[in-house]
């Protein structure tokens, strides 16, 4: 009976232990997490873009917020767990909507030790269409041609040296076509555009620009 009772309060002296360990390995730190989504084609803050924080363990759970006027979010009373089956990130999703557009950024997974740090992430605002035309009864007759480039040399403050560029295009407009180049989803902005053309036999280049509004459709009439 002695020996029954000693094996019992071992066994529960064990489990005990065993939780006791299980606990120290797995430390609950109560934080708020705070950071800035910025407009990468104006350089401030980009307002109510929903922010989601990601946990993972197992599966994923979601929180979302919404920036401020400024750009700012915050999520507050989050759990941190120290177990390394925990994990954390955060994702802001592509936005494609008739008031704005935005190409998201993420899944951005947070080092446990830095999940107070602000966090500072930039998103492009673009424009959604716009069509490339000649104006109306204009004829180009092969060899007669030209090409357009569209070109934004400069995204602002946040990425001061990143030159966004589209195809080249159109090649070369037949005789009655009623084909209008489109192009859209890029960033918002002043774009340069430079005409290269011949036209009766006399090459020449244009130098034009447009600026396209964040969601904004919109139509460039060829100088021909």
């Amino acid at each position: 009976m002695i020996r029954k009772n000693l094996n019992s309060l071992l066994i529960i002296a064990v489990l005990l232990l065993l939780n006791a360990c299980q606990k120290k390995d797995d430390i609950t730190t109560n934080v708020t997490v705070k950071g800035n989504v910025l407009n990468t084609c104006t350089g401030l803050g980009f307002a109510n873009v929903q922010v989601q924080f990601l946990i993972k363990q197992g599966g994923v759970s979601t929180m979302l917020t919404t920036t401020d006027a400024n750009g700012n979010f915050s999520f507050s009373g989050i759990d941190i767990h120290s177990s390394s089956k925990y994990s954390y990130a955060l994702n802001i999703e592509s936005h494609y909507y008739y008031d704005y557009d935005f190409n998201g950024i993420g899944p951005i997974e947070i080092d446990k030790s830095q999940i107070t740090t602000f966090n500072q992430f930039g998103v492009s605002g673009n424009f959604k269409l716009c069509v490339v035309n000649l104006a109306a009864g204009t004829i180009i007759t092969p060899p007669d041609t030209f090409t357009l480039k569209f070109q934004q040399p400069i995204l602002h403050s946040y990425e001061p040296n990143r030159i966004w560029e589209t195809t080249t295009f159109p090649r070369n407009y037949m005789p009655g076509s009623q084909y209008s180049p489109a192009w859209g989803n890029y960033p918002m902005g002043l774009w340069h555009i430079t005409l290269d053309k011949t036209k009766g036999g006399v090459h020449s280049i244009v130098y034009d620009s447009i600026y396209l509004g964040m969601g904004a459709t919109a139509n460039y009439t060829v100088p021909w």
